[in-house]
């Protein structure tokens, strides 16, 4: 009796200890945080100054990862562990020498976050990899059927998905939720391969979701990542285009039905005035965006080493401000808003991080699908934030870092090559560590920022 309960406790205390390992309580943490972020969408916006609470439990929680993680994951890859930690340190030199110190806090303690989830995912098991690919094509699904039941009954012309504040519908971002879904469309291919049926309800969901956000910026990169994923299985494109069939007509039903059906109450927008540019509301659009551009370009000339301050782009632009109201929180594209708000240095950083996920793609595509799709959403969500910037989100930058780390898994550097570097990338992020839930805490305490 005794060596059965014996047997029986080893046994109880194997699975437990499976199941509530260091691993699972961190992949857990991240889903909840998925889930919170999509759920409150006013906190989630992290560029919102007096919505912080979220950013600051963030910023404290830094603390406990390295206790949840293999601390290896700092050295895995060192190159891609000093980009990332040396890009954090300088957004944190741009908010110190700030002109707009009110603004910003929250943004310096996403980045440092989200670069540190990038690194933690190189040492995670595949299997908990994929399990947070999983949970952000499930948040891709369920935002698109909540907008489609939402769509037909409101007056937004435009779908929008769960990117939009519940407790003030006027809220709503519907190039965001297109951004999300050019990250997650990829993955069913990793999550549901053997699949099929399944496979084709999903892609027609997102596609229609996808059409219906009317972005014509997400439309471009959509047809780009079409075409490559074309080019890449060109070997069995009749079987692919087959299911590609199946999966377009799919698409119209769920498109025209939902059209047909808002039609009766409201006016819809339709496809030749997006891709002419004859409504109201994109008929200055592609001016204006030049004129960010512009106007980033100088702003990171004038204070080239530690840029204006994270989130500064509105408050420092209107002097060079060319078109009365054409204002934004941000330049519509990532590297030029690094570059204006944290520095050269700290978008060249940045730049060569993007360029090793590439070269990771490009060199393991070859005999690896799955790095493919993963680069294949990854670039396709990177690219969008190029004409329109939507990672002012935490669901949307958390996808982001969360598929650069499984592009990061696939690749592990010669440690000979990398060892002498293994001591200041550590060194960066152990400062970080430290330093960041101590300015979380004083920020929360004393209500500052």
């Amino acid at each position: 009796w005794r060596d059965e309960c014996a047997s029986f406790s080893r046994l109880l205390y194997k699975n437990l200890g499976m199941r509530f390992s260091k691993e699972f309580l961190y992949t857990s943490g991240i889903t909840a945080l998925l889930a919170i972020s999509i759920l409150f969408l006013d906190a989630s916006k992290y560029d919102t100054a007096d919505r912080i609470w979220l950013s600051l439990l963030i910023g404290f929680s830094i603390l406990f990862i390295p206790f949840l993680i293999n601390r290896k994951a700092f050295i895995f890859n060192t190159s891609a562990s000093l980009m990332l930690g040396g890009f954090a340190a300088l957004v944190w030199i741009s908010y110190a020498f700030s002109q707009t110190k009110n603004f910003g806090f929250s943004e310096a303690v996403i980045y440092t976050f989200i670069a540190l989830i990038g690194l933690s995912l190189t040492t995670l098991e595949e299997k908990s990899r994929k399990n947070l690919l999983a949970i952000i094509l499930i948040i891709a699904v369920i935002s698109s059927l909540y907008g489609f039941w939402y769509f037909p009954f409101h007056g937004e012309t435009r779908l929008a998905g769960l990117f939009l504040n519940f407790q003030n519908y006027r809220n709503f971002f519907p190039n965001a939720f297109a951004n999300f879904l050019l990250l997650s469309w990829p993955l069913v291919f990793i999550i549901a391969p053997d699949k099929t049926r399944l496979k084709v309800v999903i892609l027609a969901i997102l596609s229609a979701a996808l059409y219906l956000t009317f972005s014509r910026g997400a439309w471009l990169i959509f047809a780009i990542q079409l075409i490559g994923l074309t080019i890449y299985f060109r070997k069995t494109l009749k079987i692919f285009t087959l299911r590609g069939g199946a999966t377009i007509i799919l698409t119209i039903l769920i498109i025209t039905g939902l059209l047909n059906f808002r039609a009766q109450n409201f006016k819809n927008i339709t496809l030749n005035e997006k891709l002419t540019f004859k409504n109201s509301e994109s008929s200055t659009s592609i001016k204006e965006r030049i004129d960010f551009w512009l106007g980033a370009t100088r702003l990171s000339l004038d204070r080239p080493l530690t840029g204006h301050g994270p989130m500064s782009f509105r408050y420092v632009y209107p002097p060079l401000q060319k078109t009365s109201l054409a204002i934004s929180d941000h330049p519509h594209n990532w590297l030029l808003k690094i570059a204006s708000e944290n520095g050269i240095p700290a978008v060249i950083l940045f730049t060569a991080f993007l360029i090793l996920l590439l070269y990771i793609v490009i060199k393991k595509s070859a005999h690896n699908p799955k790095t493919f799709l993963l680069g294949l959403a990854l670039f396709g969500g990177a690219f969008h934030n190029m004409i329109d910037y939507n990672l002012n989100f935490l669901t949307t930058i958390l996808a982001f870092f969360i598929i650069a780390g499984a592009i990061l898994a696939e690749h592990k550097p010669a440690e000979k090559k990398t060892k002498i570097l293994n001591i200041p990338a550590v060194i960066i992020w152990l400062i970080l560590i430290i330093m960041v839930p101590i300015l979380s805490f004083v920020a929360g305490s004393s209500k500052i920022f």
